[in-house]
């Protein structure tokens, strides 16, 4: 085995091993998060007014636009964002905490599943979406 390791140039086997341990992460910070029930998800963290629910929605909402912006880079074209972030210009400076003030207000009733399914389904896609064909 040493011999074909040998072979494989070191920027492919490093690669591989990045490659390796990111999916072992995302099985396990995926793994972590479903079997969170309801209560535990809607709990506020140490130290913090925010929920695992509440932080799941934030990265879910600016996930979109990660998404939208990876979207647009790989055929050359402008990003189409999401219809939230219409009325609100979230890239703007200024605008940031309003944002997530707005991200947080709208989404503060969400239910832990519908929450966890939409940031999982948006997670998966960004990570395919990232692995250039």
């Amino acid at each position: 085995m040493r011999g074909r390791l040998a072979r494989i140039p070191k920027l492919v086997f490093i690669a591989a091993l990045c490659d390796t341990r990111m999916t072992a992460m995302k099985r396990h910070i995926l793994a972590a998060l479903a079997h969170l029930s309801d209560e535990e998800a809607s709990a506020p963290l140490p130290s913090s007014p925010w929920s695992i629910r509440d932080v799941v929605v934030h990265l879910w909402a600016w996930q979109q636009r990660t998404i939208a912006h990876t979207e647009a880079a790989l055929v050359n074209r402008e990003p189409v964002f999401p219809q939230w972030s219409a009325a609100i210009d979230p890239d703007a400076q200024d605008s940031v905490d309003r944002t997530n003030a707005w991200i947080a207000a709208t989404h503060r009733d969400t239910p832990w599943l519908l929450a966890y399914q939409q940031w999982r389904e948006g997670y998966l896609h960004l990570l395919d979406t990232a692995q250039y064909p």
